[in-house]
């Protein structure tokens, strides 16, 4: 009997092994993440950054162009530099946490936020940015890579059903951040606004505009007004955006298992 439950068990272990790999991507993945913290800490400046690392990756090449994408992404080490040369003594802080918002084989998204504090300024704004790279690739995906944007796609988000997900959960509409809060009054003004997400301007200056994927829905975070919280976020189910999705894109197999060349 003792014999037969043994066995029992360890068939169980293996069932549940083969299902683990036949599920990788889709939530799951073979490398680890560890936090690590860049900080300034001089008379002029203060800062605290949380930023991710890959750990036991596999392919150490690609890691190691991964986690120096992420650093780069994370810490503004040229606008850093501006601040500590500038001559008029003025004290910035910024401190910003990561969150891992979506992790498997195909597709890492981070979500960076926090505050920062000019001297002299009436308030500390909050600070918010994203990243996702694929994971195969080891390259950053912008909107535009990810998403078809039309007007279809921006009016998704121009609709008075959808509302913040935060910093103010339902306070505000889709409709009054991308057409009644700021300057993006049209849907052309709302696509022109989309196609910028996530890319640095050649300055190093960053956009307005970032996504970002969870497990159940596809986030949009867009700068508005300080009296609204400076970065209004929005989520909306993978499904109701499916017709929308670059399909071609393998990082899309994680919530669309038919997405991708080979399906």
């Amino acid at each position: 009997m003792r014999k037969n439950f043994i066995l029992f068990i360890a068939l169980l272990l293996v069932i549940l092994s083969l299902a683990g790999k036949a599920n990788a991507g889709s939530g799951t993945s073979a490398y680890s993440i560890k936090t690590e913290t860049y900080a300034i800490d001089t008379a002029k400046l203060g800062v605290k950054i949380e930023y991710p690392q890959i750990v036991g990756l596999g392919d150490r090449e690609l890691q190691e162009s991964i986690n120096a994408l992420i650093l780069s992404e994370a810490v503004p080490a040229n606008f850093f530099h501006r601040l500590s040369n500038d001559k008029d003594g003025r004290h910035f802080s910024m401190r910003l946490r990561c969150e891992i918002t979506w992790q498997s084989d195909r597709l890492l998204s981070i979500r960076f936020a926090g505050s920062s504090y000019g001297q002299g300024a009436p308030y500390s704004p909050r600070e918010f940015y994203t990243l996702n790279i694929d994971m195969v690739k080891g390259r950053k995906l912008l909107l535009q890579d990810l998403i078809v944007i039309n007007g279809n796609f921006a009016e998704k988000f121009r609709a008075e059903g959808i509302k913040t997900v935060s910093p103010h959960p339902g306070r505000f509409t889709g409709k009054q951040v991308f057409a009644d809060f700021t300057p993006f009054k049209t849907v052309e003004d709302t696509i022109r606004l989309f196609n910028d997400a996530d890319e640095l301007s050649p300055e190093g200056y960053r956009p307005g505009t970032y996504c970002y994927f969870t497990p159940d829905s596809f986030g949009i975070s867009t700068s508005v007004a300080h009296a609204i919280g400076d970065h209004a976020d929005f989520e909306i189910k993978y499904e109701d955006i499916a017709e929308n999705i670059k399909a071609d894109n393998e990082v899309w197999r994680d919530f669309f298992p038919r997405a991708g060349k080979n399906p």
